[in-house]
């Protein structure tokens, strides 16, 4: 076992690079750290590692906690990490170029909570993969999905189907297809190939917490402790006895 440290805080998101061999963490203090898998060695003993301060390993470009953090495939030769925190800014970095920031976006807008208190929290961030492997996916609290192109740095598409905060995005390694999940209860499935129409609902009673494919499945984190697994549309879904599929 290894133990990596260094945040001050809650760490919120960790994201991995096979490629670089990084290890990304976001946590509640404001940091987005890199730890390089080479410096690791064998995980097999225990050891606790902390990050020098080189400033490609400490990123400190958001205002407040953050979030979520990803990283991309290979790009044209360059691997992009993706954070999003509390201050619903996107920063982008091309990690391959000595993670020089390309992008600083107010993604979203802000969400009015109860009492009046303006809450701009950009809550979840993930890649595409395959063909889509440039874009980069943000769910926020005002319930929107944005779509950007890192390598131009705009935001190309915005999905507009959930009512309330997104809680989890997950594209399937094929990158065919966008799986997203809500406060309000629902679980989309979307063609990313037929310009992320939404092609599947899958039914659910408790709030959604979390998202990912596995294989030809969607497994789904509940606030209730309970894991649903569904298949895609395509596939039999006559042994999962959880699975209520509503094709749109």
């Amino acid at each position: 076992m290894v133990t990596l440290t260094g945040h001050a805080g809650k760490v919120r998101s960790v994201a991995f690079s096979k490629p670089l061999g990084l290890v990304a963490s976001a946590g509640e203090d404001g940091m987005v750290l890199l730890h390089s898998l080479p410096e690791l060695g064998p995980v097999d003993v225990a050891r606790t590692i902390t990050p020098t301060e080189d400033a490609e390993r400490t990123l400190t470009d958001h205002d407040g906690m953050v979030t979520g953090v990803a990283m991309s495939d290979d790009v044209d030769g360059s691997v992009y990490l993706a954070s999003v925190g509390s201050d619903y800014a996107l920063n982008l970095y091309n990690v391959t170029r000595s993670c020089k920031r390309v992008l600083c976006e107010k993604a979203h807008q802000g969400f009015v909570c109860r009492g009046g208190v303006r809450r701009r929290i950009v809550s979840v961030v993930a890649f595409g993969h395959g063909a889509c492997a440039k874009l980069a996916l943000t769910g926020s609290w005002d319930s929107t999905i944005k779509v950007w192109d890192v390598t131009v740095g705009e935001c190309v598409k915005e999905l507009r189907f959930h009512s309330e905060r997104i809680t989890g995005l997950c594209v399937s390694k094929d990158g065919k297809f966008l799986v997203s999940t809500a406060a309000d209860k629902s679980v989309l499935l979307y063609d990313i190939e037929k310009d992320f129409l939404p092609v599947a609902r899958y039914a659910a009673d408790d709030e959604c917490n979390c998202v990912c494919f596995v294989d030809n499945m969607v497994a789904v984190g509940y606030l209730s402790g309970v894991i649903r697994i569904w298949p895609l549309p395509s596939e039999d879904p006559s042994h999962f006895k959880e699975a209520t599929i509503t094709s749109l």
